[in-house]
């Protein structure tokens, strides 16, 4: 069997339309968000509250509130802009509380930023040493996600100098802010 036929047959196949779980629908279908650019991520919130669209062309990452999660409605919150040019971002996630996090990668060196979408974009610290000059050879090294506790957890792999190996570490986070931190 030729590659083309087989690709043919694979096209003939029937799909049940009633497999799909959810369909997500926005509030507007005229909406331009991300300024017309195409939708590069997307992430939604543990509990399926909150979910973010990332555009790498346009720079913004665009909040949706799950309005009625039987139709899975999406309604528009708010968008943030990303002014690091230079840099990729290469990972996201985010809470049912509506807290962005966001890994971005430039000259070998990775940083996670967290914003708390409810309250103007404003940024919430790390008391996390890597995102001191923390710098790592494998682009895949940090990752992020919310629990359904609305816990912040970090995994990454770390170089500790003289030592030739990585070590791996897991951090947990309460995401109670004291004074824009968490501990």
């Amino acid at each position: 069997m030729s590659y083309n036929s087989a690709i043919n047959k694979i096209d003939k196949i029937d799909v049940d339309k009633n497999d799909v779980d959810k369909i997500f629908t926005f509030d507007n279908i005229d909406d331009k968000r991300h300024n017309g650019k195409h939708i590069t991520m997307i992430e939604i919130s543990p509990k399926e509250k909150y979910l973010i669209t990332y555009s790498k062309e346009d720079r913004s990452i665009v909040g949706w509130n799950v309005e009625n999660i039987d139709k899975v409605q999406l309604k528009f919150h708010q968008t943030v802009k990303i002014n690091e040019y230079f840099s990729n971002i290469y990972s996201l996630c985010v809470s049912d509380d509506k807290k962005l996090a966001y890994i971005k990668y430039h000259d070998r060196k990775q940083t996670i930023t967290v914003i708390d979408m409810n309250n103007k974009d404003k940024k919430i610290t790390l008391n996390l040493d890597i995102q001191k000059s923390f710098y790592i050879n494998d682009l895949w090294d940090l990752y992020c996600t919310f629990n359904l506790k609305g816990e912040f957890i970090i995994y990454s792999a770390f170089y500790v100098h003289g030592i030739y190996d990585s070590h791996k570490i897991i951090w947990i986070y309460s995401t109670q802010t004291k004074n824009n931190k968490w501990e």
